[in-house]
Formats: structure tokens, C-alpha cells, sequence
């Protein structure tokens, strides 16, 4: 949003604050399991990505691969940080 504003004056505006994205790295043994993530109230999605750009928030991590037993983890993503899963089945 634009507008002028006199010095020494003070004013509010309404506009879409915007939130920074952080990176999430994803290290997982076995290198062909199974990876999914799932941030706060959204729907699981498969990921197939190790380093992700995301919205700031909290994600589980999970992992799963034919004869090992499945893994996640939860973690933090901040805005400008990156954060690292990592998952050994």
C-alpha cells in the first residue's frame, strides 16, 4: 500500500504484513525412503526435495522405507534460518 504522510506525522496503514520463509533441510538413511511433510493444520504431501523454501511455521517430518521402521520429527521453520531433520530408519 502507498501513500504520502506530512514529516514529523504519524499514521496508520492496513497492508498485508509478509512473512519471511526459511529453509528446511531433510537428511534421511536410508537415500530412498519415503519422505513426507505436513505443516500445522495443512493436508501430509509427499516431498521429494532435500532442501525446501518455506513459509515460517511448524512441520513433521516423516519418513518411510520397505524394512526399516518409519521416523519423523517435528521442527520450527523460521524466517532467514535453516533448520536440518534428520532421520535414520
Amino acid at each position: 500500500t502507498t501513500g504520502e504522510f506530512a514529516p514529523g506525522r504519524t499514521g496508520e496503514r492496513d497492508a498485508p504484513m509478509e512473512s519471511s520463509g526459511g529453509t528446511l533441510k531433510i537428511e534421511v538413511t536410508p537415500a530412498d525412503a519415503r519422505i513426507t511433510i505436513k505443516h500445522e493444520n495443512e493436508a501430509e504431501r509427499p516431498v521429494s526435495e532435500s532442501t525446501l523454501q518455506l513459509p515460517e511455521g511448524s512441520y513433521t517430518v516423516s519418513a518411510s522405507a520397505r524394512g526399516y521402521a518409519s521416523g519423523s520429527q517435528s521442527i520450527r521453520v523460521q524466517g532467514g534460518r535453516t533448520a536440518t531433520v534428520t532421520l535414520a530408519l
